[in-house]
């Protein structure tokens, strides 16, 4: 049977297995989160971009109705001037028509800047819809992707807790209950491998001593005196026939 620490080094393996099936399907979850709150953003900005318009857009119409009257004004104004008879009548009808040409030059002005501002926004606007029709596709893509490896990914972990679970029974409570806690409060690894004498999880040397212990291969569980991971040492691979 194998020693309690091989044991304990293939539960590590599981468990570092495991916990990259779950960082993928994390990784799909947090980057399809992330563009799902980037479209809202965007939602927001084009529904800003729409309110500007808007209010663009109604005093556009009171100068457009301006300019209206003022061309109106100048037409009449011009036909009137085939009946004009005396000199004075003319003269004030000439004032009146450049009055008009003056207001529709002043209102034609202030049309073509609210056009402006108003392309403006809406070229802005149609940039960030194309934005947000790409972001749509990728999220469409992303949660596509999801669904097809979930299957997949829950097989693999019923798998691996199967194999967790079997080899967990062949140890004392004792014993793994040091494992999970060590495994909690140093970032999912609890098992490291000693290797040239440092500890392979803090980097930190150990006393001789307890390399020479741990190199007699005895069932004894070590753990590094300065992170507390159990250590073991890996076994050398035999040299290929030649």
């Amino acid at each position: 049977m194998p020693s309690p620490i091989k044991i304990l080094e293939n539960i590590q393996k599981i468990d570092l297995e495991i916990g990259v099936v779950e960082a993928q399907e994390k990784d799909y979850e947090r980057d399809i989160e992330t563009i799902t709150e980037g479209l809202k953003a965007l939602q927001s900005e084009m529904d800003a971009i729409d309110a500007q318009v808007n209010e663009l857009a109604e005093p556009l119409r009171e100068i457009e109705e301006r300019l209206r009257k003022a061309k109106e004004r100048i037409e009449k104004d011009q036909v009137r001037l085939n009946s004009v008879k005396g000199d004075r009548e003319l003269k004030a009808l000439n004032k009146e028509i450049k009055t008009a040409e003056k207001v529709k030059r002043q209102a034609e002005k202030e049309a073509e800047e609210f056009r402006a501002k108003i392309t403006e926004r809406k070229v802005v606007r149609e940039a960030k819809e194309m934005e947000a029709e790409r972001k749509s596709e990728e999220v469409e893509r992303l949660t596509g992707e999801l669904d097809e490896k979930k299957a997949g990914w829950q097989k693999t972990y019923e798998e691996k807790k199967a194999e967790r679970e079997a080899l967990k029974a062949s140890l004392g409570v004792d014993i793994m209950s040091r494992y999970e806690n060590i495994r909690s409060r140093r970032g999912g690894r609890a098992v490291v491998p000693l290797v040239k004498e440092a500890c392979h999880g803090c980097y930190m040397h150990v006393p001789p001593q307890l390399a020479i212990r741990l190199s007699r291969g005895d069932e004894e569980i070590i753990t590094c005196p300065h992170c507390h991971r159990i250590l073991y040492v890996e076994e050398e691979a035999e040299p290929e026939a030649i």
